[in-house]
């Protein structure tokens, strides 16, 4: 039997969590962004504040940092 292992908790949006951080380096706050990109601001909160772990975790393009 092969050995699966099944990830926990919600996958990273890498592609979200950059727009959120292109936007936020171009001065747009939560909920303009919110707006922009048609989620909630929690949803946009959450990407704002794991913008560390993932540029921890992930080589992001330097036009998003």
């Amino acid at each position: 039997m092969e050995n699966k292992t099944k990830q926990v908790g919600r996958p990273f949006a890498i592609e979200t969590t950059g727009r959120v951080l292109e936007l936020k380096g171009k001065g747009w706050n939560q909920r303009q962004i919110a707006e922009m990109m048609g989620v909630s601001v929690r949803t946009v909160k959450r990407h704002w504040h794991r913008s560390c772990d993932v540029v921890n975790a992930v080589s992001l393009p330097l036009e998003v940092m």
